[in-house]
């Protein structure tokens, strides 16, 4: 009895391990032998004709079909780039847009981090002052660990949001406090 799954399983297989230099070489093989037949170089039988014409079309379908793959595969780097710039590039415009609705105090904490040139600071797990930072991407959590520093969570200004936030530094004046308190932290009678 005839086993649909097992042959489309095996096909799979085999047609994954058909690599673009197997497929192209039989291609070019096949394609030969059409060749030979049509230009009566040599007389050849029927049926080696149309085996030889189906062979050169399978196998010229799997093999620009592998080129293809190997093609996608070497520009995953360039697609990812690409990808990021374009979120990048809006992020940037949605943070511009966000400026004008900062409150005093989220305008102290980014005034304070571009004052002393200081795009990474430590917070509590619950984000202390600088929650709503971090809920609207003005401060996210960085990619590279240890994100714990004891009990404190380290958290930085993107690189992108950074330019902006320079770009923009004249509407976030610094008033050097008397006593150099973070203003992003809560004090521990307030919780």
């Amino acid at each position: 009895m005839f086993d649909f799954k097992s042959f489309t399983e095996n096909l799979g297989a085999t047609l994954n391990s058909l690599t673009p230099k197997i497929t192209l070489a039989f291609a070019a093989a096949a394609w030969i032998v059409f060749y030979i037949h049509t230009h009566g170089i040599m007389a050849l039988p029927s049926s080696v004709v149309v085996c030889a014409l189906v062979v050169g079309v399978l196998c010229t379908c799997l093999g620009v079909g592998g080129l293809l793959a190997c093609a996608w595969s070497a520009g995953l780097g360039l697609r990812k780039r690409i990808a990021s710039n374009f979120y990048q590039y809006h992020d940037k415009k949605r943070i511009e847009a966000e400026l004008e609705f900062l409150t005093s105090e989220e305008r102290e904490i980014l005034a304070h981090l571009l004052a002393k040139k200081q795009r990474m600071i430590e917070v509590l797990p619950d984000g202390e002052k600088a929650a709503t930072l971090i809920a609207k991407g003005f401060l996210v959590y960085p990619s590279r660990r240890p994100l714990a520093v004891h009990r404190d969570v380290l958290v930085e200004v993107p690189v992108h949001v950074w330019h902006v936030l320079i770009k923009h530094q004249s509407s976030f004046p610094y008033d050097a406090p008397e006593r150099q308190a973070h203003p992003w932290r809560t004090h521990w009678m307030a919780r």
